[in-house]
Formats: C-alpha cells, sequence, structure tokens
C-alpha cells in the first residue's frame, strides 16, 4: 500500500481513493488478485497436509484381518542346552500349549514365528514346482510363519479353501503349506491352488489350504499386499516361537496364571513381553501414530491460518466498500439486495482462487503419492474436495458478515465516513 500510495498522482488520490472506504479500480484489482491468490495457495497447501494426514492413517490403522482384542501375548526363547533337537522343542511347545490351554477362561492358544504387526517377522524365497526357475535376484518372495494347528481358529482367519492344520500334519509326514489370498491372486490368479506344491527353503510342501489376507507387517510396503506361508510348527520347530491366548474376559488378568503355566513345564523358562496384543501393537506403531498425530495437528494449525487470513482480506475488501454501500442503499436498494451482491462477489473470488488451486493441489498430491510410494497405502486426489468446503464456509462468512454490518449503518452516516 506504501508503494502504491507513493507511486500515484495526488490528483488522482483525491479523486478516487480520498473519502472514506471507496479504492481507485488498481488498487481494487490488486486486491481481488491478492484475495484469489490466498485461495489458491490456501487450497494446494491444506489438501497437501490432508493427502500427509490420511496417507499416515491407512498405513497406522488397516484392517488386520483378524480380531485384534481379546488376546493375551508373550514370547519365549528355549535353551538350546535344554533342547538341543527339533523333536524335544517340538515336545516341549507342545506340552506347554496344552497347559496354556487349560488355564479357566482360555478359549483358545495360538503359536507362531512372530506376532502380527511387529519388527522382524520372518519371510523366505520360494518357487512354484513346475514352472521355470527365476533368474537370479528375481526370486519372489513372501512372509512365513510356522504355526499350531490352533492358530487359525485362535485369531479367527477365515479358512477359504481346502483345510487348516491337523494334528497328524508331523515331522514324519507328508510337508504340507497353507497360503494366503493374496499369494493365490499373485501365483494361481486363474487356477486351483489346492494339490500345486511350491518349495522353500530346499523344501516341496504340498498346498493344502487358502486363507484370508492379514496385515502381518508393522507398515506395509508397495507391493506387498500380505502374501504368506503358513506351515505346521511340528514341521518347522521354531527356538523363539510367540504367543498368544484368546481369552474370554480381561486378558490381563491371566498373566500370572500365563506364567505359572510355563513354569510348570520348564521352571527357568523366562517370560518376555507378557501383555495384550492390542498393546504390543501400540509400542510397534508408536512411531508413526506420534508422526500422524503431529501432522494432524500441523493441519489444523494451516486451516485456522488460513481460515484467518482470508478472513482478514475478505472482511477488509468488504469494508472498504460501505460507502458504496452506502450509495446504493441512498437510491434504494434493499439491504438484502445489497448483502447478497457483496457475499456473491466474494464467494465468486474464492471461487475463482479454489479453481486455481487445484493444479497446485494435484502437484501437492503426486509429491505425497511419490513419497510415500514405498508404503501400500493410497489417496485418491478426490480428498481435495473435502479441503474445499471449510474454505467455502470462511469465505461465505467473511463476506456475509462484514456486508450485514456494513449494510446496518445509515446511509448518510456511510456517506459522511
Amino acid at each position: 500500500p506504501a508503494l502504491h500510495a507513493t507511486r500515484g498522482e495526488l490528483r488522482e488520490a483525491l479523486g478516487e481513493g480520498g473519502r472514506g472506504g471507496t479504492t481507485s479500480r488498481s488498487r481494487r484489482r490488486l486486491r481481488n488478485a491478492f484475495v484469489v491468490g490466498e485461495f489458491a495457495v490456501a487450497l494446494g497447501l491444506l489438501t497437501g497436509a490432508a493427502f500427509l494426514v490420511e496417507i499416515f492413517n491407512q498405513l497406522i490403522g488397516p484392517d488386520p484381518g483378524f480380531r485384534q482384542e481379546g488376546l493375551l501375548t508373550f514370547a519365549i526363547s528355549a535353551p538350546e542346552d535344554r533342547f538341543p533337537e527339533p523333536a524335544d522343542l517340538t515336545v516341549y511347545s507342545e506340552e506347554l500349549l496344552a497347559r496354556l490351554a487349560a488355564i479357566p477362561g482360555v478359549q483358545g492358544v495360538a503359536a507362531m514365528s512372530s506376532l502380527p504387526r511387529g519388527r522382524g517377522n520372518p519371510s523366505t524365497l520360494y518357487t512354484v514346482d513346475g514352472r521355470p526357475t527365476p533368474d537370479e535376484g528375481e526370486t519372489p518372495t513372501a512372509g512365513l510363519q510356522a504355526v499350531n494347528p490352533e492358530y487359525f481358529s485362535t485369531m479367527e482367519i477365515p479358512v477359504l479353501q481346502g483345510r487348516g492344520f491337523e494334528r497328524t500334519d508331523r515331522p514324519e509326514g507328508q510337508p504340507v503349506v497353507v497360503v494366503s489370498q493374496a499369494f493365490v491372486e499373485r501365483e494361481f490368479p486363474t487356477e486351483d491352488p489346492l494339490g500345486r506344491t511350491v518349495t522353500l527353503r530346499g523344501e516341496s510342501r504340498t498346498i493344502v489350504g487358502v486363507v484370508a489376507d492379514i496385515v502381518q507387517e508393522r507398515i506395509a510396503a508397495a507391493g506387498d499386499r500380505g502374501e504368506a506361508f503358513y506351515v505346521p510348527l511340528a514341521q518347522f520347530p521354531f527356538r523363539s516361537p510367540s504367543f498368544a491366548l484368546r481369552v474370554s474376559g480381561d486378558p490381563v488378568a491371566l498373566a500370572a496364571d500365563v506364567r505359572q503355566a510355563v513354569w510348570s513345564v520348564n521352571p527357568d523358562q523366562p517370560v518376555a513381553q507378557l501383555r495384550t496384543l492390542d498393546a504390543h501393537v501400540a509400542e510397534s506403531l508408536a512411531g508413526p501414530r506420534s508422526i500422524y498425530i503431529f501432522m494432524t495437528a500441523m493441519a489444523l494449525i494451516a486451516l485456522a491460518l488460513a481460515a484467518m487470513g482470508i478472513y482478514g482480506v475478505l472482511a477488509q475488501a468488504v469494508a472498504q466498500q460501505q460507502r458504496e454501500i452506502g450509495i446504493r442503499m441512498a437510491l434504494g436498494a434493499g439491504r438484502g439486495s445489497v448483502v447478497g451482491m457483496v457475499t456473491r462477489s466474494g464467494l465468486a473470488l474464492a471461487g475463482l482462487g479454489m479453481l486455481l488451486g487445484l493444479p497446485l493441489s494435484y502437484l501437492m498430491y503426486r509429491g505425497v503419492a511419490n513419497t510415500f510410494n514405498v508404503f501400500e497405502g493410497q489417496v485418491g486426489f478426490g480428498y481435495a474436495a473435502g479441503v474445499t468446503l471449510p474454505l467455502a464456509a470462511v469465505a461465505t462468512l467473511a463476506t456475509w458478515l462484514p456486508a450485514q454490518r456494513a449494510s446496518g449503518v445509515r446511509p448518510v452516516a456511510a456517506l459522511r465516513d
């Protein structure tokens, strides 16, 4: 404004802007350009914030594919000097599972290589028998879990085809494997997977069942849709398994009973990380969830700042039309028509600004999508439409409220000011 004032001629300034609330055409055009530009930039920045918040929400809060509530979990590590052979590990784990299942209030016990939504989940290279061997470096991978027969029922993971594991799936029996639906969609999209064989870790196994996909990783990478192998724990003894007990009441109330059951089999066995699965997932996702909360707070602050800035600019623009409003009312214009005219003018500037802000919003969308393409979460461009609603509401209030106040002033007072 100071630069504009020093450039203008005194006669022009006195003629066009010397009284009260009127402004020159050039200043009005500049003011309108600032309003349009502020809406465009605000829309771009706020949609970028919305995309970030939503993609992190998808990363930390997807449907896990099983019932997470009501599970008490813990982990052990069987000492090698006491259980040196795989057969010893099998006997130990089966006796421990029987003691845990006998605890009053326990509805099922699942044993597995690692808990879902944790770090360091095992995976394995594999080949489909009967197909050409992939080139070196192109062998596909999938998650690997060694589980007991009650694993799927305890975790409430649906069996979609075939069967789960049975107690007859012993080391001396046929090597079998259960696969996830995502694995079937990758390798057998038009074929029946049951009866087919896959080789993993040097052993050929027959597919006997297909189960629903679950979220096993803490944060799923892009392209990882839950492809997984499940092998019987008896055929694949694991020295450091994790356990999950489905409990009818409060899981934490059985913590002491679980410790006693473990020590009744091996008095020297440490019990690690005895807690609910909800607590395990909360700790695992603490870092990403903190980032999500921080970005949500920053997005809300950005929205508040944009709202205040837009309101201030539009309210000042309407205030500068007070003399024009007084003239119109002195000539017989109704209060409602004047308010409507001013509001429509402000909304037109807001609409033009948001229209011009859509390309910037798309650039923000592409930037967020490219930055987080290593993750599975996807956010559609339609989220930009949600940001326009609060901006439109701010534009409506920022024009309607000052117009209401200006139209309430007596025409003579408006002309005199």
